[in-house]
């Protein structure tokens, strides 16, 4: 398969995010932790099947926090974060991916994410 940026290269790279880990790791990461391995990420299918992901990190007694139980065997066995995926670009769009992601995200992002928390602060002070 060649890579689905360049069209001209093998797809080699394997652990490709579909997201950017920096934009959503506010949204799948346990709260208040930051870095990768993480996530705690449910999936929902159109046929009704649901999935979850946990990351290496996640602690046992967080897990069973935010589920009410501990991980099935089956569970822990189909533990597959599909958020990243193999083969779909190749090495050299990959780094580029890279240099745009890490670029955005300490230029743009965390600028945004501040301007937001200012934001939010203002409106909380004035309800």
């Amino acid at each position: 398969m060649s890579c689905l940026l360049c069209k001209e290269n093998e797809a080699n790279q394997t652990g490709s995010h579909i997201f950017t880990h920096s934009l959503i790791s506010k949204c799948i990461n346990e709260q208040g932790k930051n870095g990768r391995d993480r996530e705690i990420m449910f999936g929902f299918s159109q046929s009704g099947e649901k999935s979850l992901f946990v990351g290496r990190k996640v602690l046992p007694d967080n897990l069973t926090e935010v589920l009410g139980r501990e991980l099935t065997d089956d569970e822990i066995e189909n533990n597959t974060n599909g958020a990243v995926v193999d083969n779909i670009y190749c090495s050299n769009c990959e780094k580029l991916f890279g240099i745009i992601e890490s670029d955005f995200s300490s230029k743009i992002l965390t600028n945004i994410r501040d301007n937001v928390f200012i934001v939010m602060n203002i409106q909380t002070i004035f309800l």
